[in-house]
């Protein structure tokens, strides 16, 4: 009888300790799970403020990007164009110089050839680089018609061009190098206009410098 007694005085027990025990952890998890989800919900608190933060920098960027080509002295066309589209448009206004249907078939001159002609002093020669490139040297008595300010530089040139024009004057392009593509675009944009007699120096300045010919300003 007191054996039994003491069973089930163990048994009461640990059924108290065990109840205990799964009410601990009960707690335990569901505190685990609060703290859980306020972590979760803080981080994402968190990203929020980030992406918020970063979509306002890149609209800033955006606007500042977009005055600043408006200010630019050549801005860019919105949306992008590319390089012969954009001639292509400058050119478009411009006042043309010979016959109404010019022969827009591409023609070259190599460095013989126009070095015969420099030496007859018959040719006007085109310079399609960048001006600073033609500052830094360009080929004897050549004339600065940069692809990126064409517009602007034709003008200036007109009288010289319609001179050629009319004397039949050879017109030779050329630009840096033979992967230089802006002779070619320059050439084409002034047989669109009515010259006939362009010419493209497809070499560019870089094979006639390294061919020891003649330059501007002379190099020591």
């Amino acid at each position: 009888m007191l054996l039994q007694r003491e069973i089930d005085n163990i048994h009461f027990h640990l059924s108290i300790s065990v109840k205990s025990a799964v009410s601990q952890t009960f707690r335990e998890r569901r505190q685990s799970t609060v703290a859980t989800s306020a972590l979760s919900h803080q981080l994402r608190h968190v990203l929020l403020t980030d992406l918020i933060a970063l979509a306002l920098i890149f609209v800033v960027a955006l606007l500042i990007g977009l005055v600043r080509n408006q200010l630019s002295a050549i801005p860019l066309e919105i949306p992008y164009q590319s390089k012969q589209a954009r001639l292509t448009t400058a050119s478009l206004s411009l006042p043309p110089i010979g016959p109404d249907q010019p022969n827009l078939s591409r023609q070259y001159i190599t460095q013989t050839g126009l070095s015969t002609l420099l030496q007859k002093k018959h040719a006007l020669l085109i310079d399609a680089r960048p001006g600073l490139f033609h500052q830094a040297g360009h080929l004897p008595g050549a004339l600065s018609l940069p692809r990126a300010s064409f517009r602007e530089s034709y003008f200036s040139l007109r009288a010289q061009l319609e001179e050629a024009s009319r004397r039949r004057t050879p017109i030779v392009v050329y630009c840096q190098n033979v992967e230089c593509e802006d002779s070619e675009m320059v050439a084409d944009t002034l047989r669109h206009l009515g010259l006939n007699n362009v010419l493209v120096l497809r070499e560019g300045f870089r094979a006639w410098e390294d061919a020891n010919l003649l330059i501007e300003p002379k190099r020591r």
